[in-house]
């Protein structure tokens, strides 16, 4: 078995980005029951020698081999950053959680949810997570549930480095009506 690596032009228009790689790290990325694959938030390049979070989401068309670069909304309703993400079958990608820098080491976490559908645009049809979570696992047992596993609810105490000790035992079962909506 053999791999090719290849590099994928950043769909964004500014023209200093233009050409180059996407090059976010510590994001999601999921791939949506047409085949195209969603890159969720993370860690971006702002200026050199600095990150921002990106709380947007890149829409890539497998079919095309390209970023879609006609959606205008691509803002994630939660947090970019430390988010959980799986398909939900023909109704799209979810994105739920993340967490929200304050400033320095401090961040909160987020009970968000955004839906991506197969098209590329956001729905508000997804409710948000009980309770604010991030740093957790999401997968998709059917066309219509998700299982969120473990991560963290943290709310004004918790800095980005050092220790965890807010760490959750949550594992939610989300079920949704939106993939028989898709």
């Amino acid at each position: 078995m053999a791999a090719k690596l290849f590099q994928l032009a950043h769909p964004q228009e500014d023209k200093e980005r233009k050409g180059k790689t996407v090059n976010n790290s510590v994001h999601n990325a999921a791939n949506n029951a047409t085949g195209n694959v969603v890159i969720l938030g993370g860690w971006e390049p702002a200026e050199p020698d600095f990150v921002a979070v990106n709380n947007r989401f890149e829409f890539f068309d497998a079919s095309a081999g390209e970023f879609d670069q006609r959606l205008s909304d691509r803002t994630l309703r939660g947090a970019g950053l430390y988010g959980m993400a799986s398909a939900l079958g023909t109704a799209g990608v979810v994105h739920c959680g993340g967490a929200t820098i304050r400033g320095g080491t401090e961040w909160d976490s987020r009970p968000e949810c955004t839906l991506i559908t197969t098209s590329g645009s956001v729905s508000d049809e997804i409710p948000d997570l009980p309770i604010a979570l991030s740093h957790g696992s999401m997968i998709a047992l059917s066309d219509f549930e998700l299982l969120v596993i473990g991560g963290v609810s943290a709310v004004n105490e918790q800095a980005a480095s050092g220790t965890v000790d807010a760490e959750s035992t949550v594992c939610l079962l989300y079920t949704s009506d939106a993939a028989d909506e898709g």
